[in-house]
């Protein structure tokens, strides 16, 4: 008998969002319409099982409306559900989230809050899982050494679930999120490794052959998680054999525009490209360079700047490295007649040098304003 799984991880529910003007309640929003789509879609594939990786909330303490509200979806699944708690939403003393979700949960949300294995025989799957909960948000020692240690029959699939990072794959400067090695991974005797933490997939394009993979988010939340949301459909055959199809899943996703513009057809290319209607769905931050005529920078602040703002669910513009051409007119409208400003910046001027020439000019100015 096989298995087909729906894993996914770090949906972060009851982030806030902040910063994000009002933008903020549609992507706080969509992380809860998340899950719902989320058990649709295992519904829809056939799955037996869905495995949620950890980090599924934000923090301990959210409202026990919102976790029935995440709850509820899972508990409508035919199959079970494991739900593993994350750094995040880690297994601790403090806050009532996991009372709540026990107070809420169907029996088969299963919440693995233990080390030790659970067999699915009871749901007619020949699975055996083995979990690696989190017990506080940080920690250098991963949770993971007591599954080589567990004694295996050989009739049944082997998966271990964890939260943490990789060595290697997921950077973790101060080995500070339950570090794991590819060789501890391999070592602990199971078919395949469903991990949480990173927000990316990895490896991005899944095979047959790979046994330790991270689904990515679903929904993502940064421009560091440069994709359209990514959960995993695996599917193994009784010989552990598996299939790994990646899905795109996420309403919202996140961007970085880091464009150069030097005249007015940059800017309407630049207007014609943030037209696309999926710019609705994009939180983007335009980081804006280059050098302007004078009249072409007005018509970036007078036109397309404010054209363009409606076009995203939120835009943050960095132009600080957008300059107006300095110009003679520009330098004779700054500073007095014959003055040393005019003398120094008009020999920059006629030599073309744009860099020294913009250093005096903002530097000039700002004596200019202090005196």
């Amino acid at each position: 008998m096989g298995l087909k799984i729906l894993h996914f991880a770090d949906l972060h529910l009851g982030r806030k969002f902040s910063g994000y003007g009002e933008a903020s309640e549609a992507l706080s929003e969509a992380r809860y319409e998340a899950v719902e789509q989320l058990v649709k879609l295992a519904t829809e594939k056939n799955c037996d099982a869905i495995v949620i990786a950890g980090d599924l909330f934000d923090r301990l303490n959210i409202n026990k409306s919102d976790v029935q509200r995440a709850i509820t979806p899972l508990n409508n699944f035919e199959g079970p559900v494991l739900l593993l708690p994350g750094n995040h939403d880690y297994m601790g003393e403090s806050g009532n989230l996991w009372s709540y979700v026990r107070d809420v949960k169907d029996e088969n949300v299963i919440l693995l809050d233990e080390k030790e294995p659970y067999d699915l025989s009871e749901y007619d799957l020949n699975a055996v899982f083995y979990p690696a909960p989190c017990h506080t948000k940080l920690s250098s020692t991963h949770q993971i050494g007591w599954v080589n240690d567990t004694e295996k029959n050989s009739e049944s699939l082997h998966i271990g679930i964890a939260h943490g990072s990789v060595t290697g794959v997921a950077p973790d400067f101060n080995d500070e999120h339950f570090p794991m090695t590819r060789s501890e991974l391999d070592a602990a005797g199971v078919n395949l490794w469903l991990l949480g933490h990173i927000h990316v997939p990895w490896p991005a394009n899944p095979g047959p052959t790979d046994s330790i993979l991270y689904s990515g988010t679903p929904e993502p939340d940064t421009a560091n998680t440069p994709h359209k949301g990514t959960a995993l459909l695996i599917e193994l055959d009784e010989n552990g054999n598996r299939s790994v199809e990646k899905l795109s899943t996420g309403r919202y996703y996140f961007e970085t525009w880091d464009i150069s513009v030097s005249d007015k057809s940059d800017l309407k290319k630049l207007k014609q490209k943030s037209e696309n209607e999926e710019n609705r769905n994009l939180v983007c931050r335009l980081n804006l360079t280059g050098v302007l005529a004078p009249e072409d920078y007005e018509f970036w602040v007078n036109e397309i700047e404010p054209s363009i703002k409606n076009n995203f669910l939120f835009l943050r513009i960095n132009d600080e490295e957008l300059r107006k051409q300095i110009t003679k007119e520009e330098i004779a409208n700054r500073f007095a007649e014959d003055s040393f400003p005019v003398k120094l910046l008009s020999e920059l001027l006629d030599e073309d040098d744009q860099d020294a020439l913009q250093i005096a000019f903002d530097e000039l100015e700002e004596a200019k304003d202090e005196n």
